[in-house]
């Protein structure tokens, strides 16, 4: 049903559709858009294995710096970006590695977590938070929906993060068990 079909065929070839506006970046399905943090993570979390080799002593130490620099850009793009058109720079880094980081990061903490003996000892319990977590997620979408959401300011692009929490929490119990 499109009248151009191949109009944006290129960027999304090139995973470039996410660097222009939102209306590239969902032309032809609006799960795209993480295509290219996806492969943006994927292409950096070689470089933070390395790293993390280099020095296994300082891994979890390593890992929680970039996390938290990961979660303060996040907050300052999300702050930024709350007024700013479809098509700014700084919304647009919001959804690619900069703002996203941090969400990619807790699956490395899930995966770190997994492999601790506090697992062994209390990783069932985990479950109690992630359910809250995400069950609350889930009732925001119910109550609010996409619309209510991004005319949050403390809730926009928030919300993902809470999501991928929950979701570490699971899958270290998962991966533990």
């Amino acid at each position: 049903g499109v009248a151009l079909p191949w109009q944006y065929f290129w960027q999304h070839a090139a995973m470039l559709h996410t660097a222009q506006s939102a209306a590239i970046a969902s032309f032809y399905n609006k799960a795209f858009w993480s295509l290219p943090p996806e492969l943006e993570f994927y292409a950096l979390l070689p470089l933070l294995a390395a790293l993390v080799r280099l020095a296994p002593a300082a891994a979890r130490w390593f890992l929680g710096a970039v996390l938290a620099v990961a979660l303060v850009v996040h907050g300052v793009l999300a702050y930024v970006s709350v007024s700013l058109t479809p098509e700014s720079p700084w919304l647009l880094a919001n959804v690619h590695l900069p703002g996203l980081l941090g969400e990619f990061l807790l699956g490395c903490v899930a995966w770190r977590l997994s492999r601790t003996g506090f697992l062994r000892a209390w990783g069932l319990w985990l479950l109690v938070p992630a359910l809250v977590i995400w069950l609350s997620v889930a009732q925001l979408w119910v109550v609010l929906g996409d619309a209510g959401i991004n005319a949050q300011p403390v809730l926009r692009g928030n919300v993902g993060y809470a999501a991928a929490a929950a979701y570490m929490l699971l899958v270290a119990v998962v991966a533990r068990h």
